[in-house]
């Protein structure tokens, strides 16, 4: 992963602090768009924690520098994808809320 800028490897670094607050086996299924709906519309509890304002600002601020967003992969391997692609995947997601 060293090909990546030090900042699209520290927003996966969040991302994925922000999943181990939420899943006791780190990150869970669709985790990426959960924390992209909050980007979006605001804190969300997921489990019994929030994703607060600050993590939100921390997340949305670092996705708008690199312009990218990581997603899972199988393996638990972690691909990052262009911010316009990802919101492009985003919507044509079905809701999982």
């Amino acid at each position: 992963m060293n090909r990546y800028h030090p900042q699209a490897l520290e927003l996966l670094g969040l991302m994925r602090e922000l999943a181990a607050k939420h899943y006791p086996t780190g990150w869970g299924k669709d985790f990426e768009y959960i924390l992209y709906e909050s980007v979006l519309t605001g804190p969300l509890k997921v489990n019994s924690y929030w994703i607060d304002r600050m993590d939100i600002d921390r997340v949305r601020a670092l996705s708008e520098r690199v312009n990218g967003w990581w997603v899972e992969t199988t393996g638990g391997m972690f691909k990052f994808v262009p911010l316009k692609d990802w919101h492009d995947q985003f919507i044509l997601q079905p809701s999982i809320f």
